[in-house]
């Protein structure tokens, strides 16, 4: 008969804790939270390897295999006298003016071009005498702010105590109270409190709305 009672004095307890249970578990279940946040990118700078170019002669393109065509070409012409020209002057200068000369058509010069738009500036600087000697690219990436979209870790389980300390109206009867919280990741929680009259409770607190930055 006793076990019957005590039976039939858990049984609601018994109804409760499981539905509370079944409620605090359904809200286990809540989805990653993706957020788009801005991202800074920073400024790259570097340079490239100093190479020299490869020169070659454009030659006109064949007509055929076997066809030979002369078209008269008044520049040619124009080209020939003036190059016979230099000549004559170049044989007319002194030793000192053609040595002078000879130096600045063999001199090693330096050369720079720069580039730039939203997205990188270039610079390609090298070293020129006739033909380019050397070429060295130099760049800088610039800084950029992008959006990136990021998933904010959830947390699958928190477990929270807390204190409660009461009074009757005629402060004649003092209570004290030991809370257990059990929190998901919906921000639901289940309690387990126990008090100084020795009753025990069991809660069940779910989020009703929430307010976002």
């Amino acid at each position: 008969m006793n076990r019957l009672n005590i039976i039939k004095k858990s049984f609601p307890w018994l109804v409760i804790t499981i539905l509370a249970v079944a409620l605090w578990f359904n809200g286990c279940g809540a989805s990653p939270e993706e957020k788009e946040i801005m991202v800074t990118v920073p400024a790259v700078s570097g340079s490239l390897p100093a190479t020299q170019p490869k020169h070659s002669i454009v030659l006109p393109s064949p007509v055929g295999k076997t066809d030979t065509v002369f078209v008269p070409n008044p520049v040619n012409e124009k080209l020939l006298a003036e190059n016979q020209q230099l000549k004559d002057s170049f044989a007319k200068v002194s030793a000192t003016q053609k040595v002078e000369m000879y130096s600045d058509a063999i001199q090693i010069n330096d050369f720079s071009y720069q580039q730039e738009d939203s997205y990188i500036n270039l610079t390609v600087a090298g070293k020129v005498r006739g033909q380019i000697l050397s070429m060295l690219p130099t760049y800088t990436i610039k800084e950029r702010i992008v959006a990136a979209k990021v998933t904010v870790p959830q947390t699958k389980f928190r477990l929270l105590a807390g204190v409660e300390v009461g009074n009757n109206l005629q402060f004649n009867s003092f209570n004290f109270k030991a809370d257990l919280f059990f929190q998901n990741a919906s921000g639901n929680m289940l309690q387990v409190s126990y008090d100084t009259d020795q009753r025990i409770y069991v809660g069940y607190h779910f989020s009703i709305f929430k307010i976002r930055k």
